[in-house]
């Protein structure tokens, strides 16, 4: 998901206060409307009478109120903290006190409402003579049957639903910023190992080239090296096309023949589609492993062989190079760790690494299925 889709998203589900009270105020109005629909398409006697819009009301400020305590006292206080029987508890005391307000409004509705009184006494005798009992008789009959309890429960759960799923939602795009957020820290943690390792050799050779006035190829030394580090720098934010990752490619591995005079350097390459994406320097670890490791030694044969091949949107990187592991030690460490990271990001399930060292030779393989998809880009 691009970035800039993230922070709109954010955005939306925004905690700045004037945004969430616009919101809350709207959802409210909302809620108090359905109500009062449901009302008047009823069968309700008192459909016609004021109390079709103050039972709607009666019910959306008892819900709202007990709404905010339940959702921002109550939830991460004890039931987000998993203390569960102090929230059921606090729970149930909540919902006593909704259903003696309920009561106490709802009879104070009707006694100073005539036409309600009125049409309460022609079709519903019984329930105003249930509301004109005493107030306890009233709340306890509600609580013991239940009855409050459901009540709030199934007016409730709209809003908490809601509110539930913004949560998670919110929370959602949340863990997806921070995955990112880790990626670009990777990203620029691969090019803070590219960068300076080979720097000091490469301002080394261009040192020696001048000293010897090989100023031709002092001069296209810098220019390569000027080309590459405005590359890692600038120019792999987003995506990197595998035509610009070959160049890439090429660069280094010219800036690093200048110190590597008696190695063997091949680098083969065919695609058939050179503007398709991968992730930027992804290569780049293992080739810095291939020229580390390869050690030239007098009487002994090195060799650095890089193959890079893309057909019908399968591809092939393959990296092989001589080693001593009794004088540099086994190659790999951080760069492969870094590799099999962005790999498993990018292409989760559609690619594999393959790792292999043995008669002094050191070969990674990786395959990658860029069939259906592109990979995440590491710039937010």
């Amino acid at each position: 998901m691009p970035m800039n889709r993230i922070k709109r998203l954010l955005d939306i589900t925004s905690t700045a206060l004037p945004e969430r009270v616009i919101r809350h105020g709207l959802f409210w109005l909302l809620y108090f409307a359905v109500t009062w629909h449901m009302s008047l398409i009823s069968f309700n006697a008192l459909k016609h009478t004021p109390a079709a819009y103050l039972t709607p009301l009666r019910v959306t400020v008892l819900i709202m109120l007990v709404f905010y305590f339940f959702a921002y006292v109550l939830m991460p206080r004890y039931f987000l903290r998993r203390k569960y029987l102090k929230g059921i508890f606090f729970f149930l005391l909540l919902a006593l006190t909704y259903t003696i307000s309920d009561t106490l409004w709802e009879r104070s509705e009707i006694s100073h409402c005539i036409p309600c009184m009125e049409i309460m006494r022609r079709y519903s005798k019984d329930y105003l003579s249930y509301l004109e009992r005493p107030v306890f008789h009233v709340v306890l009959t509600r609580v013991l049957s239940l009855g409050g309890l459901y009540q709030l429960v199934i007016y409730l759960a709209p809003a908490m639903i809601i509110k539930l799923w913004c949560d998670f939602y919110r929370q959602r795009l949340s863990v997806l910023r921070l995955a990112r957020e880790n990626t670009q820290l990777e990203l620029d943690f691969l090019r803070a190992q590219v960068n300076p390792h080979f720097l000091f050799n490469t301002l080394n050779n261009v040192y020696g080239l001048i000293l010897k006035n090989r100023n031709q190829e002092s001069a296209e030394t810098v220019s390569r090296l000027a080309s590459f580090m405005r590359y890692t720098l600038y120019g792999s934010d987003n995506h990197a096309t595998l035509d610009k990752e070959v160049g890439l490619l090429n660069d280094y591995i010219a800036l690093e023949r200048l110190r590597l005079n008696n190695t063997l350097v091949n680098f083969q390459y065919e695609i058939d589609d050179r503007h398709l994406s991968i992730p930027p320097l992804l290569f780049i670890p293992l080739m810095e492993n291939a020229f580390k490791f390869c050690v030239e030694e007098t009487g002994r044969e090195s060799w650095v062989i890089i193959l890079l091949k893309v057909s019908g949107r399968q591809l092939t990187f393959k990296v092989s190079n001589t080693f001593r592991p009794e004088v540099t030690g086994p190659p790999g460490g951080i760069g492969l760790q870094n590799v099999r990271r962005r790999l498993e990001h990018h292409y989760a399930g559609t690619h594999s690494m393959d790792v292999s060292a043995g008669d002094d030779i050191f070969t990674v393989t990786i395959h990658i299925n860029l069939n259906g998809h592109d990979p995440l880009p590491d710039r937010r």
